[in-house]
C-alpha cells in the first residue's frame, strides 16, 4: 500500500469516525484516537506500542494532507 493510499485511508476513517475538530487545536487524546484507528485498520504496519514519537510522525504526515488544521 503507497502512502496515497495510505493517507486517502486515514482521512476517511477519521472523517468517518469524526475524531478530529477541524477547527480546534489537536489534542494528544484526539491523536491517540487516530493512532487506534489507523492501527485497527492496518493502515500503518509495524506500529505495536503508543509512543509519543509515533503519534508525532502520525500528526506531522496528516497535517502535511490538510486534513489537520489548527487556528
Amino acid at each position: 500500500m503507497n502512502n496515497l493510499k495510505i493517507l486517502i485511508k486515514v482521512e476517511e476513517v477519521v472523517r468517518n469516525y469524526g475524531v478530529i475538530n477541524f477547527y480546534k487545536p489537536v489534542k494528544i487524546y484526539e491523536l491517540a484516537k487516530i493512532y487506534k484507528v489507523i492501527k485497527n485498520y492496518k493502515a500503518i504496519k509495524n506500529y505495536k506500542v503508543i509512543r509519543q514519537d509515533r503519534l508525532i510522525k502520525i500528526y506531522k504526515v496528516v497535517k502535511s494532507y490538510g486534513l489537520i488544521k489548527n487556528p
